[in-house]
C-alpha cells in the first residue's frame, strides 16, 4: 500500500493552508496527488433559513441567492489558491473539486476513494452552521484519516509512535500506516497494560522485523495515570511527530459516554495522528 491520492477538505481559513501543506508534502513524498475538496452549503439546505425565506419577496430571494453564490465563489477561490500554493511549494500535482456540504455523505463518499484523508478535528462547511467531525469520516470511510493539529505538522513521520492494544482497530491502523512507518527515522510501539496483563512483545517484534523495520517496543504498566496521560507523556519523552492508533477500539457510545483514548486525542491532539477504524 502507498498514498497516491491524498484528500484534504479546504476552507478559506488560515489553518486550512497548514493542512494543505501537510497533504501536499505527503503527496510529494509518495509520488501522489493532493486532492482538495471544498464543501459548500445550499442556501435552502438549512431548514431554518429556508423557512425564513418564505416571508421574502421573489426579488429579495433572488438577491440573497446571488449574494450567497458570490460569497461561496469568493471563499472557494481563496481556498483553491491556498491548496495550489501548497502543492507548488511541495512540488506535487493537485486537483480541485467542489462538493455538497449539506450532509456528511459527499465528503465520506470522496474519502472512500482516497488512500488517506487529511482532516481537522472539525471540518466546517462554508456559509453554514454545519460541522463534520473527524470521527464521522474516520468511522465511515473505510480507510485512514490523518488528524492534523491547528498549527500544522512540520516534519511529520520522522519519529512515529504506534499505540497498540491488540484490538482490530489498532491492527488496522498499523497496516494503514506502513508507508509512513517504513520511511520513519525511529518507530516506537507503546502498549499500556495492567500489572498482570499479558503482552505480545515477541509477536509484535516479529511483524516489524519481517518488514525490515527496527522498532522500540515499550510496555508501560503505570497505575497512577490514565492511558491518555501515559500516551501523551511518552509522545513528549520521545519527541514524537506522528501517532498511529485505532479509532474507537471500544464501542463508540461507550467512549463518548464514559470517555476513551480516541476521544481524548481528538479533543486535544498532542501531535498529528493517523486514525483508522
Amino acid at each position: 500500500m502507498t498514498f497516491k491520492d491524498i484528500l484534504v477538505p479546504m476552507t478559506d481559513a488560515p489553518e486550512a493552508a497548514a493542512r494543505a501543506a501537510v497533504a501536499a508534502d505527503l503527496a510529494h513524498r509518495f509520488g501522489g496527488t493532493v486532492s482538495g475538496v471544498f464543501l459548500e452549503a445550499r442556501l435552502f439546505g438549512d431548514p431554518m433559513v429556508a423557512e425564513s425565506l418564505t416571508y421574502l419577496s421573489p426579488d429579495d430571494i433572488d438577491r440573497l441567492l446571488a449574494e450567497h453564490d458570490q460569497a461561496l465563489g469568493k471563499a472557494a477561490g481563496k481556498a483553491r489558491a491556498a491548496l495550489e500554493a501548497a502543492a507548488a511549494q511541495a512540488g506535487a500535482p493537485c486537483e480541485w473539486q467542489t462538493i455538497n456540504g449539506d450532509s456528511d455523505m459527499a465528503l465520506i463518499a470522496r474519502a472512500r476513494r482516497a488512500d488517506l484523508t487529511v482532516l481537522a478535528a472539525i471540518t466546517p462547511v462554508c456559509l453554514a452552521i454545519r460541522r463534520i467531525p473527524v470521527q464521522a469520516v474516520g468511522m465511515a470511510c473505510g480507510g485512514p484519516v490523518l488528524l492534523v493539529p491547528e498549527g500544522g505538522a512540520p516534519n511529520l513521520g520522522r519519529r512515529v509512535m504506534v499505540a497498540w492494544n491488540g484490538s482490530r482497530e489498532s491492527a488496522r491502523a498499523l497496516r494503514d500506516a506502513w508507508p509512513l512507518i517504513e520511511a520513519a527515522d525511529t518507530v516506537h510501539v507503546l502498549q499500556v497494560a495492567g500489572p498482570d496483563a499479558e503482552v505480545d512483545d515477541e509477536g509484535l517484534g516479529r511483524i516489524f522485523q519481517r518488514h525490515g523495520r527496527k522498532v522500540d517496543l515499550i510496555v508501560d504498566r503505570a497505575l497512577s495515570a490514565s492511558a491518555t496521560e501515559i500516551l501523551t507523556r511518552r509522545i513528549r519523552d520521545f519527541d514524537i511527530d506522528l501517532l498511529v492508533m485505532g479509532l474507537f477500539g471500544h464501542s463508540r457510545v461507550r467512549e463518548v459516554v464514559l470517555g476513551g483514548v480516541s476521544q481524548d486525542i481528538i479533543d486535544a491532539p498532542p501531535v498529528a495522528t493517523l486514525l483508522s477504524h
